[in-house]
Order: structure tokens, then C-alpha cells, then sequence
């Protein structure tokens, strides 16, 4: 996502974790498959929005770094399909 000037907006990781939460906390209540649908959908959406600023972020690693490695191979199966 980016902004008027072109510039990437700034990740909204509060509407990411209340998202993740929503799923993962103890006493989660199991959502109904139209909800489930909602979130999976959310969630997708969160991780396409952050894909470019890890990577952009592993770029600056040293090219043998382990998070290196793992980002660029997560951004091969992503761009598999």
C-alpha cells in the first residue's frame, strides 16, 4: 500500500495482532465460516502488505544471514503461487 506521495504506508500491526488475537487467544470462541472466511481473507491481506517492507528489510541483511535466507525462500514460494 502506498501513500498520495508514493511512499509505502505505515504497516497498521495494531489491526494485525487485534486479527491474529482473534484466532489465537486462550479463550478464543470458534468463529462461525463466514467470519472464518473474513479473517482468513484479513489476514492474507496483512501478510501482502508487509511481504515489501521484510523484504526490504532482509536486503539490508548480509547475504549469508539465516533471516536472510528464509525471507528470500518465503518470497520464492510466494511468487510460485
Amino acid at each position: 500500500m502506498t501513500t498520495a506521495t508514493g511512499q509505502a504506508a505505515p504497516l497498521d500491526l495494531e489491526t494485525m495482532r487485534a486479527c491474529a488475537e482473534r484466532l489465537l487467544m486462550r479463550d478464543a470462541v470458534e468463529p462461525s465460516l463466514a467470519e472464518l472466511g473474513t479473517l482468513t481473507l484479513q489476514l492474507r491481506g496483512h501478510i501482502l502488505v508487509a511481504f515489501p517492507e521484510v523484504e526490504a528489510a532482509v536486503r539490508a541483511l548480509p547475504e549469508d544471514a539465516v533471516p536472510r535466507t528464509v525471507a528470500s525462500s518465503a518470497s520464492r514460494r510466494r511468487a510460485c503461487g
